[in-house]
């Protein structure tokens, strides 16, 4: 959607199919959450990256739910995305689409006046595997990678840095890592 600078790769268009979507463009305040540059992921009718939604208007909850904690994206200490400049909260660096792999490099630094940097890298190997690498860097401590599933998830090994979710047909292993 290159008018909102929404991206969304796709198998195919039936149940079951993989859908990604990245969330890009500039933020216009507007009834919209704090959210620029998360992403979604479907595989196999399971939903592996979730977006939360709103449950009810009337739930005093929901307003949480706008919240950038509640969104697949990096926070500083679990506070929300602070725009540097909205009309350009997210960057599409490069896009490429291609019969084997697509590929999406995203500048979401300005999302965040305390993030030094902020690139979410996506890479889509057709038909199966998926990378998204994220690269950050803030000049205080205190950096959370949010990320909402409704995967069952199969086992965490902390010291590798190894989260597996596994679903009826599909799994998917996070693998975290840092320097510091």
């Amino acid at each position: 959607f290159e008018v909102c600078d929404r991206v969304v790769l796709r198998t195919g268009s039936g149940p079951g199919d993989i859908l990604f979507l990245l969330e890009g463009g500039p933020q216009t305040f507007d009834h919209t959450h704090s959210d620029k540059g998360e992403f979604i992921l479907e595989a196999y009718g399971e939903r592996f990256a979730a977006d939360p939604g709103v449950i009810r208007y009337q739930d005093p909850a929901c307003a949480n739910y706008k919240g950038t904690p509640y969104h697949n994206l990096v926070t500083l200490k679990g506070r929300n995305q602070d725009y540097r400049d909205p009309s350009h909260a997210v960057v599409l660096d490069r896009v490429m689409f291609g019969p084997r792999c697509d590929y999406i490099s995203a500048d979401l630094r300005n999302s965040y006046q305390a993030f030094d940097k902020y690139r979410r890298r996506v890479l889509f190997v057709r038909p199966h595997f998926l990378v998204i690498l994220d690269d950050v860097a803030a000049g205080e401590t205190g950096l959370e990678w949010n990320y909402h599933s409704c995967a069952p998830i199969r086992d965490i090994d902390l010291p590798a840095g190894l989260v597996r979710l596994q679903g009826e047909k599909a799994g998917m292993i996070l693998a975290l890592g840092s320097p510091g």
